[in-house]
């Protein structure tokens, strides 16, 4: 399991994740249109970030997403995270394929 961890109220920061096929290999993401999605472990339906993510580095699958204050504006700890894949013909895939598989902390201000 893999946790993404950034700063309460912090603006641009760019995180990177390597969305992995289930056999080991990557995925061919050029052509899809990817989303981040963060929300309450267990419960998809509780999206409290869904945005849009690029891809970064097409060999490794490396996908690019880019928080901004408002995406950060409370914390949480161990949001279930994931990348959403989309294609023209409809087709979705999500990354990782299994609940809990990337986390999202999101760490509250010290003062």
């Amino acid at each position: 399991m893999a946790t993404i961890y950034v700063k309460q109220g912090d603006n641009l920061v760019v995180r990177y994740v390597h969305c992995v096929n289930a056999d080991g290999t990557y995925p061919d993401l050029s052509a899809a249109t990817l989303r981040f999605h963060a929300g309450y472990e267990g419960d998809p339906a509780s999206k409290i970030i869904d945005k849009e993510a690029t891809l970064n580095d097409v060999l490794t699958a490396e996908v690019k997403i880019t928080f901004v204050a408002a995406d950060l504006a409370s914390a949480y700890t161990g949001l279930d995270a994931e990348i959403q894949a989309t294609w023209e013909n409809g087709t979705i895939q999500t990354f990782p394929t299994k609940s809990g598989g990337l986390k999202l902390d999101i760490i509250g201000q010290v003062a």
